[in-house]
């Protein structure tokens, strides 16, 4: 990571790098940031902040939800294969519960987040 590089989103939106703290964690924007995702999809998550496929921290506007679906990913894994037009692919959880998905967005998305094809 470097001054300058494009960030997609992080703790504080998107932007750019644009330094370093002391302790060596990246500035956004001039604002020290605990996690970041690059435009080239690298992800900086010393923390462990719980993030959802599209770049955002965790969304859930419901509690109750949000617990229903972390007992489902700590008992069953963050991703499931979903197999659509004969293509699998390994779609996290938490994207599925946040955003929904279609059949016909598949492909797409998969191209654009990073979702793993398997077959």
């Amino acid at each position: 990571m470097n001054i300058g590089d494009k960030v997609r989103n992080s703790s504080v939106g998107p932007g750019g790098v644009t330094g370093f703290t002391e302790r060596g964690f990246p500035q956004v924007n001039y604002v020290a940031v605990s996690w970041l995702i690059l435009e080239d999809g690298t992800v900086y998550n010393p923390m462990g902040v719980a993030l959802c496929a599209c770049g955002a921290e965790l969304h859930y506007s419901s509690s109750t939800v949000k617990a229903a679906v972390n007992k489902l990913v700590a008992s069953n894994g963050e991703y499931v294969n979903v197999t659509c037009e004969g293509k699998t692919y390994k779609v996290q959880r938490h994207y599925i519960a946040l955003h929904g998905i279609t059949g016909s967005e598949l492909p797409e998305l998969a191209a654009r987040l990073g979702f793993e094809v398997i077959e």
